[in-house]
């Protein structure tokens, strides 16, 4: 009978994981205070990397095709900006000024559907008592995400100017550094921590590039569907579904959340403005699930659903909004190192035929 003590193999997998979380959460501390940038220019390093390595083929060196495409990128980047930074913000204002008269709205709205229900049903049930946890966590967790936002923004000019630099060096030294970083490795984990490292940032670099185009065509569809409807601030609740969409399976339900309030707020809500945000976060879902997702994120994470819901809620509680965006990648990454460094582990311990030695 096996235990895993018995099982060196698997010692090994989970020792040697365990060495590369700490060192990855050390990495995160030292370098808290420039986190956001760096995961801005990780993200955008990402995702115009084939592109520079398609410019290099044509002939361009390393240094010029990452200021090209990088300026051009930054072009149009502040040139969305100018065109829709000041609608944003205004929305982002009007929204953060107006959650209690939207929490109250649901209130009174919640209200009424529990007398409808004690009316026809005879049950006697308390909605507005049994939901109370759960709107405070509501209110708590959409304010921190205004403030978050709002902060972001006020940031942008300390983050246009470090995130360019650092997406810069990181597509065009990128390579050395990898380099000189595996040459630091000892000669019997050489080719172990090339196997790992190179499947990681593979699968990384797919992810990333899938969820950042992912997120920007949910973000555009859903802005169109929301203004077509007539929904006030349609463009950051369009953002936010963007947004809420890098959460898997819970995300949906938390975009249809702040339009639904914000109708739900007003002195007479109206039945049809609530089934069309509903139409519009579902459409935007099914161009999602039947367009986006099959060609750019099913071949990039394999993991079970329940173990992806149930992740993303601890991290959820946990770390908060950033715990939810940051558990995929990490459970998948995960997934990948503790895989590896078994198989790793369990081939030094096979002679050259495949016996275990010792055996």
């Amino acid at each position: 009978m096996s235990t895993v003590a018995q099982r060196p193999p698997v010692i090994q997998a989970l020792w040697g994981y365990a060495i590369i979380v700490l060192i990855l959460f050390a990495l995160l501390f030292l370098l808290r205070p420039i986190l956001l940038p760096i995961i801005l220019s990780l993200l955008l390093a990402s995702l115009l990397e084939p592109q520079v390595n398609r410019l290099v083929r044509m002939g361009l060196t390393d240094s010029w095709a990452t200021f090209a495409l990088l300026s051009v990128t930054l072009a149009l980047l502040v040139g969305s900006g100018f065109w829709a930074g000041p609608a944003l913000m205004d929305q982002l204002l009007a929204m953060k000024s107006r959650f209690p008269q939207m929490l109250e709205g649901f209130n009174t709205s919640l209200t009424a559907l529990n007398s409808w229900v004690m009316a026809h049903t005879g049950l006697e049930i308390d909605l507005v008592k049994a939901l109370e946890g759960v709107l405070a966590e509501i209110n708590v967790w959409l304010s921190d995400l205004v403030v978050d936002i709002a902060s972001g923004l006020a940031q942008a000019v300390f983050g246009f100017i470090l995130v360019p630099i650092i997406t810069f060096f990181l597509l065009r030294d990128y390579r050395a550094a990898r380099n000189g970083l595996l040459s630091l490795l000892p000669n019997r984990s050489f080719e172990k921590g090339c196997l790992i490292y190179f499947r990681v940032t593979r699968q990384l670099h797919k992810y990333m590039r899938g969820v950042l185009i992912q997120s920007g065509i949910i973000a555009a569809v859903a802005s169109i569907g929301f203004g077509f409807i007539g929904l006030e601030m349609a463009l950051l609740f369009g953002i936010l579904s963007g947004l809420f969409n890098l959460i898997p399976y819970l995300g949906p339900l938390l975009s249809a959340i702040p339009p639904l309030l914000l109708i739900l707020s007003s002195a007479s809500p109206e039945p049809y403005l609530l089934l069309s945000v509903v139409s519009v976060v579902l459409i935007a879902q099914a161009v999602d699930n039947l367009l986006v997702v099959p060609s750019l994120i099913a071949s990039t994470v394999d993991l079970h659903p329940l173990l992806v819901i149930l992740g993303v809620i601890i991290a959820g509680s946990l770390f908060g909004f950033w715990g939810m965006l940051l558990a995929i990648p990490f459970m998948a990454v995960s997934k990948i190192i503790l895989r590896d460094l078994y198989r790793v582990a369990e081939a030094s311990l096979k002679g050259p035929a495949g016996v275990r030695v010792g055996a």
